[in-house]
């Protein structure tokens, strides 16, 4: 039987790709509105997509995916996670 993935895990594996990326670990700080770079997760209707904080603070999902369910965003991550870590 299959983990079921929660908001945790995604916000979890997150945190793990914006200290891998060096990114920003708030999407806000005290100097600016947003800090352009951090990764996130957005959610819609019960499905998830990973999103970075783009140049005058928009964002933009990182996959192109659009939201999808839980468990496949979190293999997604995963798999961007070790992509990450083969640059190193």
């Amino acid at each position: 039987m299959s983990k079921r993935i929660s908001s945790a895990n995604l916000e979890t594996v997150c945190k793990m790709i914006n200290k891998v990326t060096h990114s920003p670990e708030h999407y806000h700080s005290a100097e600016t509105k947003a800090n352009v770079g951090h990764f996130l997760i957005d959610s819609a209707y019960g499905w998830y997509a990973l999103h970075r904080v783009t140049q005058g603070g928009g964002e933009q999902d990182v996959f192109n995916t659009g939201h999808v369910p839980a468990k496949k965003l979190y293999e997604l991550c995963h798999a961007f996670l070790l992509g990450l870590t083969f640059m190193d």
